[in-house]
């Protein structure tokens, strides 16, 4: 009984079945699909890829200013200064005192 049940179960399911189509795309689905992952790709670049223009300009800005700080801040010479740690207990109140 159960069987029989099984196999009229699945005749109906697959007399269902007999008069599907199969699915249809509209007109020039594939062109539209190919036009948006090419979108999307260009989408994903980065900015100065795109502008080589825009890296030589932010590098020369750079370079700019590199100049400008190196020739205004000057490096001092640091050859006359001798710090004893004597010295530099003292700056930092490192001493030690002793009590007896």
């Amino acid at each position: 009984m159960k069987n029989d049940i099984k196999i009229s179960i699945t005749d109906d399911y697959l007399k269902s079945l007999a008069g599907a189509t199969p699915a249809e795309t509209k007109g020039f689905f594939y062109e539209r699909l190919l036009v948006r992952m090419k979108a999307a790709e260009t989408k994903e670049e980065w900015l100065f890829q795109s502008s080589p223009a825009l890296i030589v300009g932010a590098l020369s800005i750079m370079l700019v200013l590199n100049m400008a700080l190196f020739f205004r801040y000057p490096e001092k010479d640091k050859s006359d200064i001798q710090v004893t740690l004597k010295d530099f207990a003292a700056a930092y109140d490192q001493t030690l005192y002793s009590n007896y």
